[in-house]
């Protein structure tokens, strides 16, 4: 959800702590899309909220530390 009411806002979701999941698919207002990737970057227009269903193929990934970027 973005609260704000007229910048876009950019948010990085992880597959884990550690990045040891992968995001299989991600299913936005019946589309879904093809994602494959242990990291997911979504940006969230002004007043936007909404609901993202993800895929997740758990514990495929060794665990790693590094930054969202």
């Amino acid at each position: 959800m973005n609260l704000h009411a007229t910048q876009a806002r950019e948010v990085f979701l992880q597959a884990g702590a550690f990045g040891e999941h992968r995001f299989l698919t991600a299913e936005l207002a019946g589309r879904e899309l093809r994602v494959n990737h242990h990291r997911l970057a979504v940006r969230l227009p002004p007043g936007a909220s909404g609901r993202i269903n993800l895929r997740v193929e758990r514990y495929v990934n060794p665990p790693r530390y590094h930054s969202a970027r």
